[in-house]
């Protein structure tokens, strides 16, 4: 809303950035003009109404904010001496419709599953809040061997300086239980298999469960940025006739007997390819980030599609924000919304060092100290619905989302 000032004659425009029963709080649109009111003990000040009106009310300097990248203040702060009823009429009227437009809108989180570092579920990782106790330790030699990678120097060619991580431990997907061939699920990303086992847990942990979901209307939004290290490991098996290439090229230069190169060729494409699953009809689907969703959204027979969206860091609230859109827009009557990363390996951790983002010390969020970050993995999933529907169906309602954006 727009707003005129009125103060030794002289006329101040401003924009009012909100109003509460008792005072305002507005935006000087220059140096000069902030001046003027700063100086005033008392101001007059008309304040244009949506409805046409214009309200005259006499106010005084409250509080001011300031910004370091402008030299006037960034927000003034004005109390109303008297409000006349008129204005508060005019408030209560617009505290009404903001109220009663969030609670349209509002979004109820009735179920939530997680699987985090030292926390199978909810109950065990709020223990570990509430104890605080820290997932951050040396990084396994199964993900990666530090006699290998690590050298104390962050300019040091393909080795990383991080030594410590939060890892996902004990995983296991039950694939007899779920109805999955195995060739499927070794052909996949067990990103694929966590994300799916979570949302189950997320959906088992509502009132309805897993079989009373409206699968017309229901849809799944994940956030993922690399698929799994899985992924990126398999494509080191097709990776094969370079590798050979290059075995062949440094044999030939030693002066091993063209015999012996070939027998060498052949035992090393049997110890290489041991550790990789092959490359079947489920290999491609399997190893893609945008299937994720899609799968879970197939398992549970879900109409309202699926997808993946990737913000980097923000991937898992971009998701919990998109799905909220979908609910208030009536797209979707239920959304199952989250992220999962599994992805700590060495194009990661070696690329993250060659930033300087991940820190030498510990890690200190929204600190003057902060020196980067620790590395970490999991999962978590919340269960999604209008806040007039979970309250129409009896749902527990853990939380209400009454606003949500996006911002770069």
């Amino acid at each position: 809303m727009e707003a005129e000032l009125l103060h030794d004659n002289k006329k101040l425009e401003a924009v009012v950035g909100n109003i509460s029963e008792t005072g305002l709080y507005i935006l000087p649109l220059s140096a000069s003009e902030a001046s003027e009111i700063l100086k005033a003990s008392r101001i007059g000040l008309q304040l244009k109404i949506p409805s046409g009106e214009k309200l005259m009310l006499s106010c005084k300097l409250k509080w001011t904010k300031h910004s370091v990248s402008v030299r006037w203040p960034k927000g003034i702060g004005l109390e109303i001496i008297n409000a006349p009823p008129e204005y508060r009429e005019f408030y209560r009227q617009k505290y009404y419709d903001v109220s009663n437009s969030m609670s349209r809108n509002a979004i109820a989180i009735v179920g939530m599953a997680c699987r985090y570092p030292g926390a199978r579920n909810l109950k065990e990782l709020w223990e570990n809040i509430l104890s605080k106790r820290r997932q951050f330790r040396r990084i396994p030699k199964k993900r990666l061997p530090l006699s290998e990678y690590y050298d104390p120097d962050p300019s040091a060619e393909d080795k990383t300086y991080a030594t410590r991580a939060a890892v996902v431990d004990g995983f296991e997907f039950d694939w007899v239980k779920h109805g999955i061939p195995k060739p499927v699920v070794e052909s996949s990303d067990i990103a694929h298999w966590l994300a799916l086992e979570t949302a189950l847990n997320a959906l088992h942990d509502t009132r309805f469960g897993v079989r009373k979901v409206p699968a017309d209307r229901s849809g799944v939004i994940l956030g993922n940025t690399l698929t799994g290290d899985h992924s990126r490991s398999e494509t080191m098996r097709l990776r094969w006739p370079f590798v050979r290439k290059a075995l062949i090229a440094a044999s030939q230069k030693k002066g091993l007997p063209p015999e012996l190169i070939d027998d060498l060729s052949i035992t090393m494409e049997e110890y290489y390819k041991s550790v990789f699953s092959p490359v079947t009809e489920d290999t491609l689907a399997g190893s893609l980030s945008n299937t994720i969703a899609g799968r879970i959204c197939n398992y549970l027979n879900f109409n309202g599609g699926g997808y993946t969206v990737d913000g980097a860091c923000s991937s898992s609230l971009i998701a919990v924000a998109t799905a909220a859109s979908k609910l208030s827009s009536c797209d979707l009557d239920l959304a199952i919304a989250g992220g999962i990363d599994i992805s700590l390996d060495t194009f990661e951790l070696i690329g993250f060092a060659k930033t300087n983002a991940l820190t030498y010390d510990d890690m200190r969020v929204y600190d003057r100290r902060a020196s980067g970050f620790i590395p970490g993995e999991g999962t978590g999933f919340v269960v999604m619905k209008r806040l007039e529907d979970a309250y129409a169906d009896g749902d527990y309602i853990y939380a209400i989302l009454c606003g949500w954006g996006i911002s770069s």
